[in-house]
C-alpha cells in the first residue's frame, strides 16, 4: 500500500491517511489529545491490519523495537495538529488495543517472551501508585557537576566517578530527577475460563503513567501489553534459573458493562425463542435445575429467579437500587445444600463458589518450608505463631518465607513463596485422615484435600472424602537450580561434610550426647549404641570423627549383651552437634537435624544410608518418620511408606510397663536401599471416563480397561492413547484455539477425504464433542464446552502421569480432638495449595475471604487483594456455610449484599470495590438441626442485620415422612443405578446456562397489572399491623424484592413487560418464605421482625413489662435483686421464672440493665 520503508513514516502516513466512515480517524483523536492533556493516543489495531498488514506483524513480533519508532511518529504528527501542546509534553505514547488475537492467561509460556499480547482477566491485588525514577540526577559533592543516569531495572544506578572531577561522592537531587507513576496489580483467570478441577492462573502486571489507577480488584479487563520474563531469587543473592512471567502493560480495557460470557449461536437463539413460546416454560426450567436433586420445587423456583435476577436501575439523584437477589437457605444436615449451590455456581453464566470458613490445619501437623533460604519441617502452629506478636487471629502478611507447592501448568511440585499465613480459634473436633503410605493429616472438616476424580487432581472437603479415595502426595522436590546453602548461614561450609552427614545418621539412628559437670571434672561425650559385630559402623565413625574433630572414637562392648558402645571424647564435637545443629535428644523426640534438608542428594544420601545401617527404619519418634519421608522426597525422588506397630507391654521386675507406638519404614526397603518402589500412579479407574470420551473407537468401541491394571502407568497411558485413539486426540486438537470452522478447512488440514472429514465431524457431534452448523448450506464445526473440556482434561492426565504427584489410597477417616486453641494456614498465590502434614499432602490454602483484604508485600508496602464477592462482580456468588465466615467478613458483608459495594480503609488504602452479585448462601442450624419451636435468630449463629438483607429465606428441615421419604429413596436408588436422574431434564445444564445468558438481555418493566397485584398484597400484609397490638408483616425492603422477583420471572419467559401472572407467583413465592421464617413462634403470626431486629412483637411487649416493673421496684429500692423482680414479675403478669431470666439476662447483654454487684441490677443511665 505503500513505498515507504522507515516504520516511523509508514505509521506517520497511517496516522495521517486512515480514514474510517469518510473521516481521519487518528487526525481528530490527535486533536482530541490535545483538547484533554493526554500523553497517549489509543490505536485499534485492526486498523492498523489493514492499512498495512506488515507493520502489524513486525509491532506484534518486535513491540520494544517498534514502539520507540511508533511514539516518535505519533510525537511527530501531534506537532503537526498542534505545536505548541508538542512542545508541552515532548513524547507521545501509543497504546494499541483490538488486537486480532486473544491469549488465555494459562496458554502464555516461554514463546511469548518479548511479545505483544492481549489477555482477559480479573484484578484480585493492586498496590498503591508509585513514582518510578526514569532519570536520575547527582550533584557532585566535590565540584556541584550534575550527572544524569538513566534508570532501568530494579536498583537504582549511580554514575559512579564524576566526570569533571574524578570524585566518587555524589548527593541524588530529587527535584531534577525525571519520575513517572507506577504501579502493579495483579489478574487471575475469570471463573468462566477456568477448566474442571483446575486452579486459577495469575500474572503480575506493570502499570506506567496514565494507565495507573484506571482499574480496582474485582475489575474485569482486558490488557495489551509486553510478556517479560523476570528472574527468580533463593535468598537475597543467588540467581535461579527459572524467570517469572510478567506483563508491561501498552493498554488497559476495563470491561465496564456484563461481558457475554456465554457463546449463543443463531441456531441456539432459534432454538431459545422456540422454547420460550411454550407457557409453561418456567416449569421446563425449574425441572431442569439440579435434576439429580429430589423435590425443592418452590426453593428451586426462588434459585432460578436468582440466576435470572431483576434489572439494576440508577436514579437521576445519583442512588442505586439492586436488581440482583439474594436468597438464604437453612438446612438440616443432609438436606442437599451445598449440592444445591456447587449446581447453581456451574450453571449460572458467571459463578463462583466459595466457603464463609477458612479451612486451616491443626497446630502439630508437619510443614516443610524455607526460611531465608534455609529449608526446615517443623510444626505449621510454631511456624505460624512465629509471625503474631500478640494474641489474637486474622492475616499475617509474611516475606522471604517458601513452602512446597503443586504446579499444575508443569506438573512440577516446586519452592513458591508464601504471601501471608492465617490462624483462628477453633473448639470443635478435628479430621484425621490416613492413607495407605502412613501418612496422616489433621484438618478441620471443611478443609479441602486434594484427591484424583474424573481423570483430574481436584479440592474435596475433608468431609466429603471416603475410604478408598486416592490422595495427592508428592513424589520429588523439582528444583530449579543446583542445590547451594549461603556459606554465611550458621552452617557454614558443614552443610558440604560427607563425613558430618553419615556421623548425623548414625546419631539419629542410636546416639545420645553426655555432658558430666562435676566439679573439677567436666566431661564432652557423645555415645554411639550399635551391635558389637557392626565393626564396619565404628570404623565409619571413628574415621569421620579423625577428619572432623582430629580424635579417635572409643568402641567399648558390654559385657551382659550382644551391645556395644561407640564414644566420640571432644568438647568441639559436642557443642557443634548441641549449638551449631541443634540436634534433638530422646528416643521419643528425635528429628532430623536442619542441616541435612539443606545439604546436596548425595549428601543427604549418605546420611539416610548410615541412619538406616543404625536402626534399619525403626523409630519410637512420629516427628522423626515424618521427616525421613520428607528427606526420601527430597532427595531419592520417590514416596516413602512406614507402618505403625502397636504399642508393646512387658514386665521389668515386677512391674507392668507399657511401651509407645513405634513406626517402621517398609519403602523404600531399608536394607537394600536400591530396590526399585512401585510409584503410586493415578488409579485407572477414576481415568477411564476421560480417556473413554477422547479415544473412542470410531468402528470397533474398543474398551479402555485393561486387565490387571489398577493405576494409570505411563506405559498404560501409551499403550491407552495409540493408534485411531492419538489421532482423534490430534485432530480434535485443531479446533482448539479456532472459532467456526469450515468442513472443507479440517479436512484439508487434517490431509482428510472431505466424505471421511464429514462422517469423522458426524461422530464428534454424536458424542458432543462438536457442535455443527450450516452456513450458506456449508457444514461449519466448532469445539464444544465439552470437547475443549475433555481435550485440556486429556492433556492434564498426561501431565499427572509424568510429573510429581502420586496418588495414595485413603485407609482410616476418624474424628479428633484439637490439640490448640487456633488452627492455621498458609497462603501461596497463584497455586493455592501447599504441601503438609506428616510426610506431606497436598492440601488446598485460604484466600482472600469473602470480601477484600489488605495485605502487606515483601517490600513492605499495603496491597489491596478481592475476595469471592468482589470477584463475582455481575455473576453469582453461592456461599456455603455462611454463619461460619470470619469476622471480618460478617461487618463487610452488609454493604456487599445491599449497596453492592465493599468499602476497604487499611492500611493507608481507602478504596470501595464493586461487588454486584446476586448471592445464593447456606448456613446450618447452631443446634445441629432446626428447631421450629424457636425463631429463626435463635436458630443460626447470624446476625438479624445480616439476615434482613436477604429477599428469600427457605428452611429446609429433614422431617420423617413415609410417603416422601419413600419417592426420595427411589430417587436416589435410581440416580445410582442408572447413573443418570430417573427422568431427562427438559433443557440439557449447556442449553440451560445459554437461555439464562440470553434472558439476561431483556430489561422488563411493570405492567399495571402487576403494579395493582404487588400494592394489594403490600397494604393488605401491612393492614395486618394497623393496630399498636399487632406486628408488623412486611416492610418496604420485601416490597423491593418483590419488584426484582416479578422481573426476574418475567425474565424467564423472554419478556419485556411484567405480567399479573409473574407478580401473583412471586407473591406466593414470598408468603412461603414468611410463613416459614417470618413466624412469631410465640403468637403464630407473621411478624417481619422476626428477621428485621430479631425481636418480634411479642418478645418486646414482654421485655416491656419487665423493663416498666423494675423502673416501678427501682423507685422503691433503688438497687433491685434479682429474685424481688422475678418474684413481680410473677405476680403481675404470666411471664415463668425461667423466661423472665432468659428476659432479664437479653437486657443485660443490650446494656440496658447491668449488675453493680452479683445477684443486684440497676439500670444504665441514658
Amino acid at each position: 500500500m505503500t513505498t515507504l520503508q522507515k516504520p516511523e513514516d509508514r505509521f506517520q502516513d497511517f496516522l495521517r491517511s486512515c480514514r474510517v466512515d469518510g473521516e481521519h480517524k487518528y487526525r481528530k483523536r490527535l486533536g482530541h489529545v490535545a483538547l484533554s492533556g493526554s500523553r497517549s493516543i489509543v490505536v485499534d489495531f485492526d486498523d492498523l491490519i489493514a492499512f498495512d498488514p506488515d507493520l502489524a506483524r513486525s509491532v506484534l513480533d518486535k513491540p520494544d523495537e517498534y514502539f520507540e519508532y511508533l511514539d516518535r511518529s505519533a510525537w511527530a504528527q501531534l506537532k503537526i495538529e498542534d505545536p505548541e501542546y508538542a512542545e508541552i509534553v515532548k513524547r507521545l505514547r501509543v497504546r494499541f488495543r483490538k488486537l486480532p488475537e486473544r491469549n488465555a492467561l494459562r496458554k502464555i509460556g516461554s514463546e511469548n517472551i518479548g511479545r505483544l499480547l492481549l489477555i482477559d482477566g480479573i484484578i484480585v491485588r493492586a498496590t498503591s501508585v508509585k513514582p518510578l525514577l526514569i532519570k536520575a540526577a547527582f550533584q557532585c559533592r566535590k565540584c556541584n557537576a550534575m550527572s544524569y543516569v538513566e534508570q532501568a531495572g530494579t536498583l537504582m544506578r549511580g554514575p559512579g566517578v564524576c566526570a569533571h572531577c574524578r570524585s566518587k561522592v555524589f548527593e541524588f537531587m530529587e527535584k531534577q530527577s525525571t519520575f513517572m507513576n507506577s504501579q502493579e496489580i495483579r489478574i487471575q483467570e475469570r471463573p468462566e475460563d477456568l477448566p474442571p478441577g483446575q486452579l486459577p492462573r495469575a500474572m503480575d502486571i506493570k502499570l506506567s503513567e496514565d494507565l495507573v489507577d484506571i482499574a480496582r480488584p474485582g475489575d474485569r479487563v482486558s490488557i495489551t501489553g509486553i510478556a517479560r520474563a523476570q528472574q527468580e531469587f533463593a535468598g537475597r543473592k543467588a540467581r535461579l534459573r527459572t524467570f517469572e512471567l510478567q506483563l508491561d502493560a501498552n493498554y488497559v480495557d476495563v470491561v465496564g458493562k456484563e461481558i457475554e460470557v456465554v457463546e449463543i449461536t443463531p441456531e441456539d437463539e432459534r432454538q431459545i425463542r422456540e422454547l420460550a413460546k411454550d407457557p409453561f416454560i418456567h416449569r421446563k426450567l425449574i425441572a431442569s435445575l439440579a435434576p439429580s436433586i429430589y423435590g425443592y420445587g418452590d426453593i428451586k423456583e426462588a434459585v432460578l429467579y436468582l440466576l435470572f435476577s431483576g434489572v439494576p436501575k440508577r436514579l437521576p439523584d445519583g442512588v442505586t437500587i439492586r436488581g440482583e437477589t439474594n436468597v438464604l437457605l437453612v438446612g438440616d444436615p443432609g438436606t442437599a445444600k451445598s449440592q444445591l449451590l456447587q449446581y447453581v455456581s456451574r450453571i449460572a453464566p458467571r459463578g463462583l463458589y466459595t466457603s464463609g470458613r477458612g479451612t486451616s490445619l491443626d497446630y502439630d501437623e508437619p510443614i516443610f518450608v524455607r526460611q531465608g533460604g534455609v529449608a526446615r519441617v517443623m510444626a505449621i502452629g510454631e511456624l505460624v505463631d512465629g509471625y503474631y506478636r500478640q494474641a489474637g487471629a486474622g492475616f499475617i502478611s509474611v516475606a522471604d518465607l517458601e513452602c512446597l507447592s503443586y504446579n499444575a501448568v508443569t506438573g512440577n511440585v516446586e519452592w513458591s513463596p508464601v504471601s501471608h499465613v492465617y490462624r483462628h480459634p477453633y473448639s470443635r473436633p478435628l479430621t484425621r485422615i490416613k492413607l495407605q503410605t502412613g501418612r496422616q493429616i489433621t484438618v478441620t472438616n471443611d478443609h479441602s484435600i486434594y484427591v484424583f476424580q474424573d481423570g483430574d487432581v481436584k479440592a474435596i472437603q475433608t468431609g466429603e472424602i471416603r475410604a478408598g479415595d486416592c490422595v495427592a502426595v508428592p513424589r520429588m522436590v523439582h528444583e530449579t537450580q543446583p542445590h547451594s546453602i549461603d556459606p554465611t548461614s550458621r552452617f557454614g561450609p558443614l552443610a558440604e561434610s560427607p563425613d558430618l552427614a553419615r556421623m548425623l545418621g548414625y546419631y539419629v539412628a542410636e546416639g545420645y550426647l553426655h555432658e558430666g559437670k562435676t566439679p573439677g571434672k567436666q566431661s564432652y561425650r557423645i555415645h554411639f549404641e550399635i551391635n558389637s559385630n557392626e565393626r564396619h559402623i565404628f570404623k565409619a565413625i571413628n574415621d569421620s570423627a579423625r577428619r572432623l574433630f582430629g580424635v579417635s572414637a572409643q568402641f567399648r562392648r558390654r559385657p551382659t549383651s550382644n551391645g556395644a558402645t561407640v564414644t566420640i571424647t571432644s568438647k568441639e564435637a559436642l557443642l557443634l552437634f548441641r549449638d551449631t545443629l541443634r540436634v534433638a535428644r530422646g528416643a521419643r523426640q528425635k528429628r532430623i537435624p536442619e542441616i541435612i534438608f539443606n545439604m546436596r542428594p548425595p549428601l543427604q544420601a549418605q546420611f539416610l544410608k548410615a541412619y538406616l545401617e543404625g536402626d534399619r527404619g525403626v523409630t519410637a519418634s512420629r516427628l522423626l518418620m515424618s521427616d525421613l519421608l520428607y528427606l526420601i522426597m527430597q532427595c531419592m525422588g520417590i514416596v516413602g511408606k512406614f507402618v505403625t506397630r502397636r504399642p508393646s507391654t512387658g514386665w521389668v521386675n515386677g512391674r507392668r510397663i507399657a511401651g509407645g507406638p513405634h513406626y517402621q519404614l517398609k519403602s523404600p526397603d531399608p536394607y537394600f536401599l536400591e530396590t526399585p518402589v512401585r510409584p503410586l500412579d493415578p488409579p485407572l479407574e477414576h481415568a477411564l471416563p476421560v480417556l473413554q470420551a477422547i479415544s473412542k473407537s470410531p468402528k470397533s468401541g474398543i474398551s479402555l480397561r485393561s486387565h490387571g491394571y489398577t493405576r494409570l502407568t505411563e506405559n498404560v497411558l501409551t499403550s491407552l492413547m495409540k493408534g485411531r485413539r492419538a489421532k482423534r486426540v490430534a485432530r480434535l486438537g485443531i479446533l482448539r484455539h479456532d472459532g467456526w470452522t469450515s468442513a472443507k478447512d479440517f479436512a484439508s488440514r487434517n490431509q482428510m477425504p472431505s466424505r471421511l472429514a464429514r462422517a469423522y465431524l458426524q461422530r464428534c457431534n454424536h458424542d458432543g464433542l462438536v457442535q455443527r452448523s450450516y452456513p450458506h448450506g456449508r457444514l461449519h464445526v466448532i469445539l464444544t464446552s465439552n470437547g475443549h473440556r475433555t481435550l485440556t482434561q486429556a492433556a492434564h492426565l498426561s501431565r499427572l502421569v509424568k510429573g510429581d504427584l502420586q496418588f495414595a489410597e485413603v485407609l482410616q477417616i476418624q474424628q479428633v480432638k484439637h490439640s490448640h486453641k487456633y488452627v492455621y494456614d498458609v497462603c501461596v498465590p497463584g497455586r493455592e495449595n501447599f504441601v503438609a502434614g506428616l510426610g506431606g499432602i497436598l492440601c488446598h490454602n485460604t484466600a482472600a475471604g469473602l470480601t477484600a483484604a489488605v495485605m502487606r508485600e515483601k517490600s513492605g508496602g499495603m496491597v489491596l487483594e478481592a475476595g469471592a464477592l468482589v470477584l463475582a462482580d455481575k455473576g453469582v456468588a453461592c456461599i456455603d456455610e455462611i454463619d461460619k465466615m470470619r469476622p471480618d467478613d460478617r461487618v463487610a458483608i452488609h454493604e456487599a449484599l445491599e449497596q453492592h459495594t465493599v468499602s476497604v480503609a487499611k492500611g493507608g488504602i481507602v478504596a470501595t470495590l464493586n461487588a454486584r452479585a446476586a448471592v445464593l448462601a447456606a448456613a446450618n442450624p447452631s443446634l445441629g438441626r432446626y428447631d421450629p419451636y424457636r425463631n429463626i435468630t435463635d436458630n443460626i449463629n447470624l446476625p438479624v442485620t445480616l439476615l434482613s438483607r436477604f429477599d428469600l429465606l427457605f428452611i429446609m428441615k429433614d422431617v420423617p415422612e413415609p410417603d416422601a421419604d419413600s419417592r426420595m429413596s427411589d430417587h436416589i436408588l435410581t440416580l445410582h443405578r442408572l447413573k443418570a436422574p430417573p427422568e431427562a431434564p427438559p433443557l440439557t445444564p449447556e442449553l440451560l446456562r445459554k437461555y439464562i445468558a440470553y434472558a439476561k438481555r431483556i430489561d422488563p418493566v411493570l405492567t399495571e397489572e402487576a403494579v395493582v397485584e404487588i400494592r394489594q398484597y403490600y397494604m393488605k400484609m401491612r393492614s395486618l399491623s394497623g393496630s399498636t397490638e399487632s406486628p408488623v408483616a412486611i416492610t418496604p425492603r420485601q416490597l423491593e424484592a418483590l419488584v426484582r422477583l416479578g422481573e426476574a420471572r418475567a425474565r424467564s419467559f423472554l419478556r419485556d413487560r411484567v405480567e399479573g401472572e409473574d407478580a401473583r407467583s412471586i407473591i406466593r413465592l414470598m408468603t412461603l418464605s414468611l410463613q416459614d421464617v417470618g413466624i412469631d413462634t410465640t403468637t403464630g403470626k407473621i411478624d417481619i421482625d422476626v428477621i428485621m431486629t430479631g425481636k418480634p412483637k411479642s418478645l418486646r411487649d414482654k421485655m416491656q413489662v419487665v423493663l416498666s416493673t423494675f423502673a416501678d421496684l427501682e423507685k422503691q429500692l433503688g438497687i433491685v435483686e434479682e429474685p424481688t423482680l422475678y418474684q413481680a414479675l410473677s405476680r403481675k403478669v404470666d411471664i415463668t421464672d425461667e423466661e423472665a431470666r432468659r428476659l432479664v439476662q437479653q437486657l443485660v447483654r443490650e446494656g440496658i440493665l447491668y449488675a453493680p454487684k452479683a445477684g443486684h441490677l440497676k439500670r444504665t443511665a441514658a
